[in-house]
């Protein structure tokens, strides 16, 4: 076999898959749950097969460094042409496949900035891509990897290029939540030390199992939904995020049935269970078995571990199984997290001292959930992001990270790629990684408090996003988890506090009728909004001393996201300020009387 199986199983992805098919070949890898029930799986062997075959087809119309930009739909396809394209050497582009009639703007922008030799897709979505978009990337070949048949050569011998921990893997383009996208170079080297990292934080073996709803594009559903079982060896379930959305239980179900010990997604998913779930639902529902439920992609809230926990205590769930997490793209994927099933750290700290970054323990102010220990192998110093030297132990700084699990950098952005990866601290030589991130460390802990870019800043007055969107989800019964942003809003040559929120379709139509128009329970429904609304102007002046000048409703669909579902504040505010999205009247009255509010 050409390749270069030298060394540790760290050596590469694609050695640990050689071990298990070796040793365990004909157990499952992959089970994919379908929306009608069917299960479709791979053994490592079946896997490595489709594998070396995808890669030797694609090496009939790629050289290795070339990219393949991969649209797939939720599905065991794109796990074996990921694994071909490393096998050829390709660097993988993870995207999604765009949607029919809708636009593909986000993709194209990947594609733009990639140059692909190869677009790589299922035979189910392959008509989709061929229209405009397909032309739009003229220069790259479409290829249905589902539709290459078996190799004709000798699985075992036939040619690949020989790999070493420093070939670039795949690009991993960040969401796009402050800016546009970057595809993130991401080594083998990269990927087998985060691996590593994550095995010893989550204590994963072989007996581990886990299910997984994430999309496989996103870094969270790839390097540790997909790549972290075949890294040790244990089986991964996978659902469809629309299954998941759609029916949140059916994420549970999985968990039960096959007896998961880690599975995990963002804040909002929580709160989704938590609301959704019916108690006849939860009647068959087992989740003893878990022992990492993990919490991250965006802040992770206490108020939401209380409401799963209390939710299904009865189904047997531990609330020290929660397990709070925190990594970008950028690290390839986890920084910090863990020890298992130990209680979550949260720290309350005072609003006033927190406004200028520094650190007050308080019985009443704004709670932080901590993030774990920092992983193996990986170092984090909190540095004060205008001077780089680093923050005392009672301050709030941006968060640098250090250690293999550091990307190489931004794909064909030199400036970018030197300012963000390349930082150095006041006295020390060494290149460290700046996420962008606010945050401290306590006792080991890591605690982040909001994003860098998206601190809004008003009258000297710092404030995170994060806790004025908490606000409303305390005080607005209509607002859905992941569907509000806090933003900066310019008011007559200052600055002003906006919230905008994603209506719920029942809201978007009562909206569009006139207040003299309804029944008394719809007159009613207005008047508890307005009470709620004013409840929520006066939280957030109590709490930060600031006032609430706009909140604005915006046509359900209209609410920007990223691709993996986070919020787009910085585009929801340019949205609000240029006029680009439809918004929804809103009694003055419901924000008061004072000069500037609006509607």
């Amino acid at each position: 076999m050409n390749f270069n199986a030298t060394g540790s199983t760290t050596e590469t992805i694609l050695f640990a898959l050689h071990s298990h098919v070796a040793a365990q070949g004909d157990s499952i890898a992959y089970t994919f749950l379908k929306s009608d029930r069917e299960r479709l799986t791979l053994t490592y062997r079946q896997l490595d097969e489709r594998a070396r075959s995808i890669a030797q087809a694609l090496l009939q119309h790629a050289q290795p460094g070339d990219r393949a930009l991969m649209m797939y739909p939720p599905g065991l396809e794109f796990i074996e042409a990921f694994l071909g394209c490393l096998y050829a050497g390709i660097i993988a582009v993870p995207a999604y496949p765009p949607k029919k009639n809708r636009t593909a703007e986000r993709i194209l922008a990947i594609a733009h900035d990639c140059q692909p030799r190869l677009l790589l897709c299922a035979s189910e979505g392959r008509e989709n891509l061929l229209g405009d978009f397909a032309a739009s990337v003229s220069d790259a070949e479409l290829i249905a990897t589902d539709q290459i048949g078996a190799s004709t050569s000798d699985a075992s011998s036939f040619g690949l290029p020989l790999l070493t921990r420093e070939h670039l893997a795949f690009l991993q383009y960040t969401s796009g939540s402050t800016a546009k996208p970057k595809g993130v170079m991401v080594s083998h080297a990269n990927i087998a030390a985060n691996e590593l990292a994550i095995r010893k934080a989550f204590q994963h073996t072989c007996d581990s199992v886990l299910v997984s709803w994430l999309p496989t594009h996103h870094d969270m559903g790839l390097i540790g939904g997909v790549l972290q079982p075949l890294f040790v060896g244990f089986e991964s379930i996978i659902l469809s995020p629309v299954d998941f959305l759609t029916r949140p239980v059916r994420w549970l179900e999985a968990i039960s049935e096959f007896r998961a010990t880690t599975t995990g997604g963002p804040n909002f998913a929580y709160e989704l269970c938590a609301k959704r779930i019916t108690p006849e639902q939860k009647r068959n529902l087992n989740l003893s078995s878990l022992k990492n439920l993990y919490s991250g992609a965006e802040p992770v809230r206490a108020e939401t571990l209380d409401q799963f926990s209390d939710a299904f205590a009865d189904c047997g769930f531990r609330k020290e199984a929660f397990f709070p997490c925190y990594g970008l793209a950028e690290t390839t994927l986890v920084v910090s997290g863990g020890p298992q099933l130990k209680p979550a750290k949260i720290i309350t700290v005072d609003n006033k001292a927190l406004e200028q970054h520094r650190l007050i323990d308080a019985t009443i102010g704004q709670s932080f959930v901590g993030c774990g220990k920092v992983v193996f192998e990986t170092q984090v110093r909190i540095v004060d992001p205008e001077n780089f030297r680093e923050c005392a132990s009672d301050q709030v700084g941006e968060i640098w990270v250090h250690g293999m699990s550091v990307a190489q950098g931004y794909y064909r952005r030199p400036e970018e790629t030197v300012a963000t990866f390349q930082a150095r601290l006041a006295g020390d030589d060494r290149q460290w990684l700046r996420t962008g991130d606010f945050g401290f460390l306590r006792d080991g802990e890591l605690f982040i408090t909001g994003r860098l870019k998206d601190l809004i800043i008003i009258r000297g007055h710092n404030i995170y996003p994060q806790d004025i969107e908490a606000c409303v989800y305390e005080c607005l019964e209509l607002a859905t988890p992941n569907s509000v942003a806090a933003v900066q809003i310019p008011y007559d040559g200052d600055s002003s506090l906006g919230v905008i929120i994603e209506a719920t379709r029942a809201h978007y139509q009562q909206a569009k009728r006139p207040e003299s128009i309804g029944d008394a329970e719809q007159h009613s429904q207005r008047d508890q909004f307005r009470r709620q609304m004013w409840q929520l102007k006066q939280m957030v002046n109590q709490k930060f001393d600031v006032a609430l000048t706009y909140v604005a409703f915006v046509k359900p669909g209209d609410f920007p996201r990223t691709s993996s579902g986070k919020v787009m504040r910085s585009r929801c505010q340019q949205d609000f300020v240029q006029g680009r999205a439809e918004y929804l009247p809103l009694p003055l009255a419901a924000l008061g009387p004072e000069r500037g509010d609006r509607a």
